[in-house]
């Protein structure tokens, strides 16, 4: 099944590289390749439109959780830190930057899509490894969900790319529980292709 998801990442990229632009219209947006350092990871985006581009991305999150659950043993609920994964994950989405034209007019630095964007996506997080856990029923999970948000990217020294987002993603684990994951996400990367 994982391998099935890693052919469709693919598959789904490079629709994106065959869209048409018009013949007098050079896109502002351009391919990014890059790994991760923070999250440990792969990402690729390509240009689809003037201001949009469609990406992949194969990698690590770090979860945590903080909150309230079920003692069996005393019959209370209890408040304390439950849990750290580190949890693999594969995503596919579509940016829009809704600001890089702007700062194209305005002289300012736009290489490797360093912009404001609106994101939306799909992501599938993978049964991670348990740095720390206090839960007491930890079943195998494989969390799905698709995901709107905001993000800001800006590129340092040629080759570091450093992006900020926050998400939203109403998530399915295991096709019984429901959830909704408020994402903050700060990513620092090493662009390949320059």
């Amino acid at each position: 099944m994982k391998l099935g998801i890693l052919v469709i990442l693919f598959t789904f990229t490079g629709i994106g590289s065959f869209a048409q632009q018009p013949i007098n219209s050079k896109p502002l947006v351009e391919q990014v390749q890059k790994i991760n350092i923070l999250y440990p990871g792969f990402e690729k985006e390509k240009p689809i439109g003037e201001k949009t581009t469609w990406g992949y991305s194969l990698g690590t999150r770090v979860w945590y959780s903080w909150g309230s659950y079920y003692d069996d043993l005393n019959q209370i609920f209890r408040n304390r830190f439950n849990y750290i994964n580190l949890v693999p994950c594969g995503e596919i989405y579509g940016r829009w930057y809704y600001n890089i034209k702007k700062r194209y007019q305005k002289h300012k630095r736009i290489a490797h899509n360093s912009a404001s964007y609106f994101t939306a996506g799909a992501t599938i997080y993978f049964d991670g490894i348990e740095l720390i856990d206090h839960r007491r029923n930890n079943n195998d999970r494989i969390l799905t969900g698709v995901n709107v948000g905001w993000g800001w990217r800006r590129t340092f020294g040629g080759r570091i790319l450093f992006d900020i987002h926050f998400k939203v993603q109403p998530t399915m684990e295991n096709t019984t529980n429901f959830g909704i994951l408020l994402l903050p996400g700060i990513h620092i990367g090493y662009l390949l292709l320059k």
